[in-house]
């Protein structure tokens, strides 16, 4: 069917007038991107400058890994809910890219489809509001489910084995800290001396470290992500010996 004829139809089962249809598409434009410069586009334009640089990066990675290699060379006007379908079901089936992960799971993750769908349903809706589509062709698809895992803890039999192993390697205070607080590994990356309150037994919680086009400390979106945690006694004592034999090296440093 050509675009004329698919226009045509969809006219009909809309009721739609000719004129209607001319104002809903850009028809001059309509034809002008294929899949792979339309994403490129809008990633740039309008998603980069207004999302997080770790969210900057998965977003890039479905698309330049993901999805431009299996759909990016498809006239963006020609994109169908089928084809988008098809991808899914690829990439849930033959998905991963190292060698060493396809031999024991070929396929992505429920989860991992589904924040390919999140950024391709996003850039199908941008091309809409600018006319390039009538409608959004991943609207009609079937997202994967998210399968839960069970979350893997570490024994308390093991706890022993874990931290001689870090004390060995003179990383004690990052991961018994790692431990008791509960914080993510961006958060434990991003914190300062002046972060600590040593009479509070408390940390200040407000940056994190993330990886996205290189290493960057960044600031959450909202105001109210910053908090204030307490920790126990021992981190604090471990974090006191940790920054005094800092400040020592440093001393002897500039000593020698």
């Amino acid at each position: 069917m050509t675009l004329c004829e698919k226009l045509i139809d969809l006219r009909r089962k809309a009721g739609l007038s000719q004129e209607q249809m001319a104002q809903q598409l850009d028809v001059s434009r309509s034809g002008e991107y294929t899949v792979a410069e339309w994403l490129r586009l809008w990633f740039e334009l309008y998603a980069k400058p207004n999302i997080r640089p770790s969210t900057a990066g998965y977003y890039r990675r479905a698309m330049e890994e993901y999805t431009i290699p299996r759909i990016g060379t498809i006239k963006l006007n020609k994109l169908t809910s089928r084809e988008i379908q098809k991808l899914y079901k690829d990439l849930l089936e033959n998905g991963r890219l190292r060698k060493k992960q396809r031999k024991k799971h070929p396929g992505l993750s429920g989860s991992t489809v589904r924040c390919v769908h999140i950024m391709l349903h996003s850039a199908l809706d941008r091309a809409v509001k600018e006319r390039l589509l009538i409608r959004n062709p991943a609207d009609s698809c079937v997202v994967p489910k998210v399968q839960h895992q069970e979350m893997k803890t570490l024994q308390p039999e093991d706890l022993k084995a874990y931290l001689d192993a870090a004390e060995a390697r003179g990383l004690l205070p990052m991961f018994y800290l790692e431990l008791v607080s509960g914080l993510r590994k961006g958060e434990l990356a991003a914190l300062l001396w002046s972060n600590l309150e040593v009479e509070r037994k408390a940390l200040l919680v407000s940056k994190w470290v993330v990886q996205g086009g290189g290493i960057k400390v960044t600031r959450p979106k909202t105001a109210t992500y910053a908090r204030k945690i307490s920790i126990p006694q021992e981190a604090v004592d471990l974090l006191v010996q940790e920054q005094a034999a800092e400040k020592m090296g440093s001393f002897m440093t500039h000593v020698m």
